[in-house]
């Protein structure tokens, strides 16, 4: 071993002296190893190129690619670097590309949205993350801007219709108040040491969040036989705790909101029912009034930090806002148990899918 093998030579000793020290060389056919890379992340793109560093940097500390920057992210899931390298899309083709895909989906929740209620955080989120590529922290901050600008025009025709509880809304305030302060700390200083810490933690928060909406779900879709006696001590236990468990669900939803924009519908729902026993109406429109103060408090917050990005929120309401009125036509006409059983199903996927990601 010494320069002359190094140099493609061969010496008349097997294993002789350096006299040159040397800690490395780039004696490669470039040919057949064109370059190297060493990660601790999976590479994704299936023709990675020299042009894919820079936009895989800015990626992992949490900023946009320029427009005029060449390249992809090559740890990024979604499928969006198979045109990676030299046979890349134009500009104007991933432009147009993910115009129609984030219209889609503005078009699928909005659809979900009209028939079910839920969907703005829930099911949004995980596809802004995994079909879209944004990046965690500007999906969630996406998401909540979305749910705001669905929510406060129904928000607004349910307390004309006086089917806001007001007194509902006071006990969970203290409790959301406290959930929305302290995930703005925690987003404060996940941001302010390393964007991408706090992307990594808000992904494994939104697979969490999806996880136990899908339980509360599936608690609800249980049959009544199942359910009757589990759900009799449970509505006792809470009226005995009534104001505890209040302020505690309004925690618990305030600082899901605020981290992963998850929990203000399809969790908040099932804990007014077991606290409460309100009527349909006043149900939902006390969850659906609650949940667009929470979104827009939660959205203020992330637009703050940069983590709203406003031209997919316009993409995304171009798409959703005529399948929610189509949606609304439609509604009653699926059963309950279909419609959510699906919801609840598309959780669970997307909640392992995030969270073991």
């Amino acid at each position: 071993m010494g320069w002359d093998s190094v140099l493609g030579g061969i010496s008349t000793s097997v294993i002789e002296d350096n006299t040159q020290p040397w800690s490395g060389d780039h004696c490669i056919d470039f040919t057949k190893v064109p370059g190297v890379v060493l990660s601790n992340h999976k590479i994704h793109a299936e023709h990675p190129a020299l042009t894919d560093i820079a936009p895989t940097v800015l990626a992992e500390f949490g900023i946009a690619r320029p427009d005029t920057m060449k390249g992809s992210n090559i740890f990024d899931a979604s499928g969006q670097n198979a045109n990676s390298g030299a046979t890349a899309l134009d500009p104007q083709g991933k432009a147009t590309l993910s115009l129609l895909l984030i219209t889609a989906i503005g078009l699928g929740v909005g659809l979900l949205l009209g028939l079910t209620g839920i969907g703005s955080g829930s099911v949004l989120t995980p596809l802004l993350i995994l079909v879209a590529g944004l990046v965690p922290a500007k999906a969630v901050g996406t998401s909540l801007a979305f749910a705001f600008a669905t929510k406060i025009v129904a928000s607004i025709s349910f307390h004309r219709r006086g089917l806001v509880d007001f007194l509902i809304l006071k006990r969970l305030a203290p409790g959301a108040a406290a959930g929305l302060l302290l995930g703005f700390i925690v987003l404060r200083n996940l941001g302010g040491r390393s964007p991408q810490i706090e992307n990594a933690f808000l992904q494994r928060a939104i697979g969490v969040a999806l996880l136990a909406v899908f339980a509360l779900m599936g608690a609800r879709l249980l049959p009544n036989t199942a359910g009757n006696t589990l759900a009799v001590h449970m509505m006792s236990f809470a009226q005995a705790h009534e104001r505890k468990l209040a302020f505690a669900a309004g925690f618990a939803v305030g600082l899901s909101v605020t981290l992963t924009s998850i929990g203000a519908g399809a969790a908040l729902i099932p804990m007014l029912y077991l606290l409460y026993r309100p009527d349909s109406g006043r149900l939902v429109g006390t969850s659906i009034f609650f949940g667009t103060i929470l979104s827009a408090t939660g959205g203020l917050l992330h637009a703050g930090q940069g983590d709203l990005d406003v031209r997919v929120l316009a993409v995304l309401l171009m798409g959703s806002l005529p399948a929610i009125w189509l949606a609304s036509h439609l509604h009653g006409r699926l059963p309950r148990l279909a419609s959510e059983g699906i919801i609840a199903a598309v959780m669970l996927v997307l909640g392992v899918r995030l969270f073991f990601r």
